[in-house]
């Protein structure tokens, strides 16, 4: 099992818990209509795991929405500021073409 203390983990487990909420679904029930385990749902729940797509897909179906909109409204990181921005952009910057298209330069941070 992946620990997380990501805050997106947790902000992902709310709205999972949430949204079974609103339908009036148990744990167990939604564990059953996701294919998933009750005592590893709950761990989503809590924010205690890390969730491969595979799971968000299967949770996604048994609640029948979109990825998109079960992402929808999670927090996102900035990574504007980060050292591994920084040096990606930079890599990108250097690489040859390929079939004629050169990547798109990002701007260096000041």
């Amino acid at each position: 099992m992946n620990k997380s203390n990501e805050p997106i983990t947790q902000a992902f487990g709310q709205k999972i818990r949430a949204t079974r909420k609103s339908f009036g679904w148990s744990q167990e029930a939604l564990a059953h209509r996701a294919g998933l385990n009750r005592s590893y749902l709950g761990q989503i729940e809590r924010g205690e795991t890390l969730v491969s797509i595979v799971t968000i897909e299967k949770l996604a179906r048994a609640f029948r929405q979109s990825l998109s909109i079960l992402l929808s409204e999670l927090p996102e990181k900035d990574l504007s500021d980060s050292p591994e921005t920084a040096e990606a952009a930079s890599s990108l910057h250097n690489c040859p073409p390929v079939y004629g298209i050169r990547y798109l330069s990002i701007p260096e941070h000041e």
